[in-house]
């Protein structure tokens, strides 16, 4: 009877062997679904941080391509403003030169003018004398070469200021003399001392006059 109580309690006590399994086999399931899913969160937590990299590094292009695109617009407005400058240099090059050839002889001419007066004093003095047909045939050739003279300056840009019967013009007019007259209008040019002359619109001297004063 003993023998048999023994029997019983060793079948109580002893575990079995596929109970034992079992439990072996519980235990590494339930330590792989911890793996798993320690597996799972530490893939998350690596995701979660590398979308976060990626933010900060989409953040960082967007202020780099930002920045570009603002250093962009500034290179374009330097672009347009340099252009504008180079179009304003080109014009007012074009406009020096132009200005360069057309006062050129400028110089040349001042210096002609004094010629040009005494030609037109010898004519109006010879004219003023009774003269022979020599002297006539003499006087109708200087005022040949005195009419060609007028023309090469007139090509030239050579212009008369007009002052006897006109206004007054501080522009065009150098008044050099007064006289008090009651026929005729105020500041109205009565005589010509020396002729005026413009050339290409630029006065290079102004016309000597007499103005009429009340």
């Amino acid at each position: 009877m003993q023998k048999k109580e023994e029997h019983i309690e060793e079948e109580i006590f002893e575990p079995k062997e596929d109970t034992l399994k079992e439990d072996i086999k519980q235990d590494k399931r339930q330590e792989g679904q911890q793996e798993e899913k320690q597996l799972e969160e530490d893939q998350k937590n690596s995701q979660e941080i590398e979308i976060e990299d990626l933010k900060k590094q989409k953040k960082q292009k967007d202020l780099e391509i930002r920045d570009l695109e603002n250093k962009l617009e500034d290179i374009q407005e330097r672009m347009i403003r340099l252009q504008a400058d180079f179009d304003n240099y080109k014009k007012r090059i074009t406009k020096e030169k132009e200005n360069v050839w057309s006062y050129a002889t400028e110089e040349i001419i001042k210096e002609l003018l004094p010629v040009l007066d005494n030609f037109e004093r010898a004519l109006s003095s010879l004219g003023e004398k009774e003269i022979s047909n020599n002297i006539e045939s003499y006087i109708q050739g200087v005022q040949m070469v005195y009419n060609q003279f007028i023309e090469v300056l007139k090509k030239e840009g050579l212009e008369e200021i007009p002052a006897l019967g006109k206004h007054f013009d501080p522009n065009l007019h150098h008044a050099v003399a007064q006289e008090s007259k009651e026929d005729c209008e105020e500041n109205l040019v009565i005589e010509v001392y020396q002729k005026g002359y413009k050339l290409k619109d630029k006065v290079i001297r102004p016309s000597m006059v007499k103005v009429c004063i009340h």
